[in-house]
């Protein structure tokens, strides 16, 4: 519920250097796709244990300090269209947020 705040505390124990490994679901890039993620999003949550498919990931890792390294987006066609969107990538520690 507080990526935020998880994120933090990967950057302040990994060690410089360190990478973090992600592959989420993410926000569409698309206003229409990204309002339907809106609508079904506590609908979506609660079936799928959680999955919020709306979060705009790679902001919220950029904002927490990290520095993206390399990102693919991609579309994950075998599942239903507001989780489609996905994004996998590296970051590591960058200077935001000091050290």
């Amino acid at each position: 519920d507080r990526p935020d705040v998880v994120l933090h505390e990967v950057r302040r124990l990994l060690r410089p250097g360190g990478q973090l490994l992600f592959l989420e679901h993410v926000r569409a890039e698309s206003p229409r796709l990204a309002a339907w993620q809106d609508r079904l999003e506590g609908p979506w949550r609660r079936f799928a244990e959680g999955c919020r498919c709306n979060r705009a990931t790679v902001e919220l890792i950029e904002a927490a300090g990290f520095t993206v390294e390399h990102r693919a987006d991609e579309t994950w066609h075998a599942m239903p269209a507001i989780v489609r969107p996905i994004v996998s990538g590296s970051a590591t520690v960058g200077t935001a947020g000091g050290s």
